[in-house]
């Protein structure tokens, strides 16, 4: 079940890792409904400080910013070896279900291989916005693929999240404000809300 996400149109950055850590540790609001015909079923029941961060060698995750926040929150970081992605091969089988499954069922989507397309223009299929994309992935991740017999585990990952509590509880940050400070903060501007990094 995955933790957390962070969905953007920039590039990788140590922002993105941020927001992503930020949105894993703490407890799921699902997004604000911009396609009413497509509510929600279930809850987002994951949250918790990781015991363990595993990441790639991308330049967004080797900084003395995300060194600290480890440290502070009692994480390790665990490097994989480069070109190697079969030391992380869980998240990568993840992010295949997230392409075939979820991305390229998307109005616009452009396929993994160009043969794929045919005559199909993405540009001009493209009809969805950045608000309804949101709720489309976690409306996939909380009820199809958490709802979906994962062959490897031989379960759903919802039931499996939900055999785990009964070992482990997932531990808060003491203070979700002190967190706020430490790996960024909300700020209304304007009738919106954006992101902040703390990121010196």
């Amino acid at each position: 079940f995955p933790l957390g996400y962070y969905l953007s149109f920039a590039a990788p950055s140590a922002a993105a890792v941020v927001g992503a850590l930020r949105h894993a540790i703490l407890p799921k609001t699902l997004s604000a409904v911009a396609l009413p015909q497509l509510c929600f079923e279930k809850a987002w029941p994951c949250y918790g400080v990781p015991m363990r961060l595993v990441v790639d060698n991308g330049l967004e995750f080797h900084g003395k910013d995300l060194e600290g926040i480890a440290t502070d929150l009692g994480m390790v970081i665990e490097y994989c070896p480069r070109r190697t992605p079969r030391f992380k091969g869980a998240i990568e089988r993840f992010l295949k279900s997230i392409n075939y499954f979820f991305a390229h069922q998307l109005p616009g989507a452009s396929f993994a291989r160009f043969h794929q397309r045919g005559d199909y223009d993405p540009q001009e299929q493209a009809l969805i916005t950045f608000s309804e994309l949101k709720q489309l992935l976690e409306k996939w991740v909380v009820d199809v693929y958490a709802e979906t017999v994962h062959r490897g585990i031989g379960t759903t990952p919802r039931a499996r999240w939900t055999e785990g509590l009964k070992a482990y509880t997932p531990e808060l940050p003491a203070s979700p404000a002190a967190l706020q400070l430490r790996i960024g903060q909300h700020a209304r501007r304007k009738g919106c809300q954006l992101f902040i990094a703390d990121m010196k």
